[in-house]
Order: structure tokens, then sequence, then C-alpha cells
């Protein structure tokens, strides 16, 4: 009978500390500061593109294909970007852009800083970004967060009639 109460009580225990225990990543399944072979090792898709500092993956993200990209500092994770450089219909471009920064909104708040360039002037009215600046223009749309250790953005570009979309997350140094 003790030895069935005690293996009882060693049960609950052992339930009781591992429920709810989640796993906690800064970005995906990856922490800041892990080795590129760790980064590699986490991700289930195929590296499309590898040098010393960054590793490249084609991923799936709300529904579009992606390039994620992993950058490292002194072999160690500091930045991942999801880069999308498509051949679509422009007006997608604004659509997604707006999409990724409310998804940011609506978990970090309002963005720090919120930026457009349009042909180098700066402006603070991003509601001005028309389609016809986007295709024709220099156009950086640029929404900013600084989230407990790391730094999040969304960024649209377009210069020279390549556009370009990308979320970063950074790793604030400290």
């Amino acid at each position: 009978m003790k030895k069935r109460l005690t293996l009882f009580i060693i049960v609950i225990i052992l339930i009781m500390s591992t429920s709810g225990c989640k796993k906690e990543y800064d970005f995906r399944e990856t922490n800041w500061g892990m080795s590129k072979e760790k980064v590699i090792a986490s991700e289930s898709s195929k590296v499309s593109y590898e040098d010393m500092s960054t590793v490249v993956y084609k991923v799936e993200y709300l529904g579009i294909d992606f390039d994620l990209m992993y950058e490292f500092e002194a072999k160690k994770l500091y930045k991942a970007t999801y880069v999308l450089s498509r051949d679509a219909r422009p007006d997608q471009w604004i659509r997604d852009y707006n999409y990724m920064k409310e998804m940011f909104v609506e978990e970090y708040g309002s963005p720090a800083m919120e930026i457009l360039t349009l042909n180098g002037v700066v402006t603070t009215h991003v509601e001005d970004l028309q389609l016809s600046d986007l295709i024709m223009g220099k156009v950086c749309l640029f929404s900013t967060w600084a989230v407990e250790d790391k730094f999040l953005a969304v960024e649209l570009m377009a210069a020279d009639g390549k556009i370009i979309l990308t979320e970063q997350h950074y790793k604030l140094p400290k």
C-alpha cells in the first residue's frame, strides 16, 4: 500500500511538473544565440541557400510562399526575416503589408514608428501611399515595434520596378 501511494504521488508530481510546460522560442522554433547547425536542425524545410552568415529556406507563411532568411553574427542567430519578392498583382503588395502590420498591431499595439518615404521625401501620412506610387516611384513604408528583447518591423520597398515585402525579427542588444 505504501509503495502504491508513493508511486501515485510521484506520478502526480510528474504530471503537474510537465503540464503547461510549453517550450518558449524567440522566432519559430529557434532562440537568439543559437548556432547555425541548431537552426538548420529546427527547420523542416530544405535549405535553399547557405553561406557563412546566412541560411535561407522557402517556406509558406500566411498562406504565401516566402523566403525565410536567418542571419548569424559571431556564429550566433541574431535576425530572422521573411522576404517576399514575387511577380503578382501590385495591389496585393499593399494589402499584404497591411495584413502583416495588423497582425503585429493586434499582438503588440500601435507601431512605435511608421514612416513612408515617397521618392526620397519622408512623410508620416502613410495613408497617402497609392498603388501608382508603388509601381512607378521609389517607396519605403516601414513600421516598427520594440517588444521585450526583440525589434520587429514590416517593410515594403519599391525601386526600379522591383518590390520587396519583409517581416523582420531582430534580437535587441542588451
